[in-house]
């Protein structure tokens, strides 16, 4: 895998959203904008996705869809912040598929939204300062 901000190929198949091992088949031009331990994020500019994993959660989100789920864990810190254990996996988060609910602590809901906020707020930002360019 190459640095932060290269493009290079990808593989999103549908069935296991980003294969990390595999990114040489279909030769979509992405950036990884956020890697870390357990945490990534990357931006697909064929499919026009953010492609993001945060521990064993891997979700493929529009732009609209990443502004939607900053807002929603930001809510949800908002009624559980200071209430319980950080580290308590108790917190169940919606999500838009029926029957499908994220297990969260406060810790990780705080890591989750930095992650989702500095990396598309960075990537955002370049894309502004390109085009300005």
């Amino acid at each position: 895998m190459r640095a932060a901000g290269s493009n290079v190929s990808c593989r999103f198949d549908g069935v296991n959203s980003i294969q990390m091992n595999h990114f040489f088949d279909y030769h979509h031009p992405f950036e990884v904008l956020r890697e870390a331990a357990g945490q990534k994020v990357v931006f697909c500019y064929e499919c026009q996705l953010y492609h993001v994993h945060y521990g064993t959660i891997a979700l493929d989100l529009s732009e609209r869809g990443i502004q939607t789920l900053n807002i929603t864990l930001g809510r949800y810190l908002a009624m559980y912040d200071g209430t319980i254990d950080p580290k308590r996996r108790c917190i169940e988060v919606e999500t838009p598929c029926e029957g499908i609910r994220l297990l969260l602590s406060t810790h990780d809901l705080h890591a989750f939204k930095e992650l989702l906020t500095d990396s598309v707020g960075e990537f955002e930002e370049r894309i502004r300062l390109r085009r300005l360019n």
